[in-house]
């Protein structure tokens, strides 16, 4: 799976999962050949790889040109995000507040958070588009160009659902 992960649409993402998971088991372990239970979650994500018209797409050598541009902010209190299309002179914008319940998560979710509301805010506009996203938190990004993360669960469930969603959607980021 790893060897093909990367060149296979959704391929890092689809591997996250048992990624963390064995990680986390290995990590501890005295002997290496002691077996792992895997879970639904990781048995979903496997039977994944099984499907041909999962990998036998390929990927692009290049990402394409972008054709929007997507500014997104968070704090504690709320996000905001701006968008520019090619088409058009005109920048959108919004802002939002957190519920109490979100604004208690680590400032780097909240970042990928912002970055999640402002996709779907802008669902209309970024479909089957190649999109340039400004954040200024470098671990949001970093899930983002890397498919996601092993190092945080809340992050990774949250990156893997925001790459998902767009890749259902034909948009690249």
């Amino acid at each position: 799976i790893t060897s093909c992960q990367d060149l296979t649409p959704m391929g890092r993402v689809m591997a996250r999962d048992l990624q963390i998971h064995l990680n986390r088991h290995w990590r501890n372990r005295k002997n290496p050949h002691v077996k792992i239970q895997i879970t639904k979650e990781n048995k979903q994500s496997l039977l994944w790889w099984t499907k041909k018209d999962n990998v036998m797409c390929g990927t692009p050598l290049r990402p394409p040109q972008p054709t929007v541009e997507m500014w997104t902010d968070a704090s504690t209190l709320g996000a905001g995000g701006s968008l520019k299309t090619q088409h058009s002179s005109q920048t959108l914008e919004f802002s939002m507040k957190w519920d109490p319940e979100t604004a208690k998560n680590h400032i780097n979710y909240l970042e990928l958070a912002a970055v999640k509301q402002a996709l779907h805010i802008w669902e209309d506009l970024v479909t089957n588009q190649s999109i340039l996203l400004h954040v200024d938190n470098t671990t949001c990004l970093s899930y983002i160009n890397k498919s996601s993360g092993s190092r945080s669960p809340q992050m990774h469930h949250l990156c893997q659902e925001i790459l998902l969603w767009c890749h259902h959607r034909g948009i690249t980021l």
